[in-house]
């Protein structure tokens, strides 16, 4: 039986690649709808996301330049992308991985183009990040192949395990915090919260 040539494709946020970048990428977060949504937002949305971007870019800019300029996302997931290529490629050969992100390059538009030019038979989408929201990523991949109707298939991971990895990080960080750096209780305030916010997405 012949196999089609198939498409999968990692979806992920994105993020800045570097200090040019962070502006840009704020405002294209900023220009979501599933982050600026309200009656009529459509009219404000582009002067909000333009304000909020310039305003926010100094602040985020400095914390990129502690991680080396630039956020890790994409070389994480290139990394993830070459690991499923060499596995795939080693049981069948018309099958190509590639990244799409949501807000930063290489984005969803860029990455449909290029399945548009391999002429591929179908699309397996394996979203890398949680959103219970109205999904906008997939349908521009989806739609966005041009006139012929390719099978499409979107791969939900079961992601427990991860938010496990989280929960055992969070106390972690409780207990390591105090024996190297001083005045650390708001740190781990925060730090507590947003371990907690992110483990009550599996509710």
């Amino acid at each position: 039986m012949k196999r089609l040539k198939t498409a999968v494709v990692l979806f992920q946020l994105g993020g800045p690649d570097s200090p040019e970048a962070v502006e840009p990428f704020l405002f294209n977060l900023f220009m979501d709808p599933d982050i600026i949504n309200f009656p009529f937002a459509f009219l404000a949305r582009k002067p909000l996301a333009r304000f909020i971007s310039n305003k926010r870019s100094m602040k985020v800019r400095r914390n990129y330049n502690m991680i080396g300029g630039k956020s890790p996302i994409l070389d994480l997931t290139q990394k993830q992308a070459d690991a499923l290529q060499k596995r795939l490629r080693s049981l069948d050969q018309g099958t190509t991985v590639f990244i799409a992100m949501r807000y930063w390059h290489p984005l969803t538009e860029e990455t449909v183009r290029l399945i548009q030019s391999g002429h591929y038979e179908q699309i397996l989408l394996i979203p890398l990040y949680r959103n219970f929201r109205r999904q906008r990523h997939y349908p521009v991949c989806m739609n966005g192949t041009g006139r012929q109707k390719l099978p499409v298939s979107i791969f939900r991971q079961n992601l427990s395990a991860a938010i496990r990895i989280i929960r055992c990080s969070s106390k972690h960080l409780q207990i390591t915090l105090p024996r190297h750096y001083k005045n650390t209780r708001a740190l781990q305030r925060k730090i507590s919260t947003s371990f907690l916010a992110l483990t009550e997405y599996r509710k």
